[in-house]
């Protein structure tokens, strides 16, 4: 199987909305309310950002299989600006305040000291969608033919006798070849 533009970015797509749904924090806290901590995933510690822009690019490439190349390449321009935003979201993480991420935990939303340890998913979620801006330049640069007929883009032959193409069509022949072309099996 060959690598293609829109298979990488399918594959950085999808890597990177599998790591937002991974735990991209450690939340510690303790306060008048009591102590404890809790794991916080990359889609609720960005109010969702990590997830929604995963699924606008896998809306994107759905989009590439139905456009032409000038389509295919507006698309990719588009892409790379998703895949720029998760870039963003991803390394954005490692700065985020224990404040914004106890609004995430409402047990720790009293909390007078919380600290917020991150993990390493938000840089893999940035590599992956570091992936996924080159897969969109790629695509913008030589964006992939569309699917062919696989008798090629012929034109279909022209049929003089309806009656004689019904008949043809009757015994299982394709009445649009020419006589002399061979039947495909």
């Amino acid at each position: 199987m060959r690598v293609t533009p829109r298979r990488l970015a399918a594959l950085a797509v999808a890597g990177a909305f599998g790591t937002a749904l991974a735990p991209w924090w450690t939340l510690s806290w303790a306060g008048p309310v009591g102590s404890g901590a809790a794991e916080v995933a990359g889609g609720a510690g960005t109010g969702g950002l990590a997830q929604v822009l995963a699924v606008a690019a896998a809306g994107g490439l759905l989009l590439t299989l139905t456009l032409g190349a000038a389509g295919r390449r507006v698309i990719g321009i588009l892409l790379g600006a998703l895949s720029a935003g998760m870039v963003a979201v991803g390394v954005s993480a490692f700065s985020t305040d224990a404040a914004t991420l106890a609004a995430a935990v409402p047990t720790a939303m009293l909390a007078t000291d919380a600290i917020a340890h991150p993990t390493f998913w938000p840089g893999i979620h940035a590599a992956l969608a570091l992936v996924g801006v080159a897969a969109s330049a790629w695509l913008v640069a030589r964006p992939e033919a569309g699917r062919r007929r696989p008798d090629g883009d012929a034109p279909a032959a022209e049929v003089a006798d309806s009656q004689a193409s019904w008949k043809a069509m009757d015994e299982g022949r394709d009445p649009t070849r020419d006589a002399g072309d061979e039947e495909p099996t």
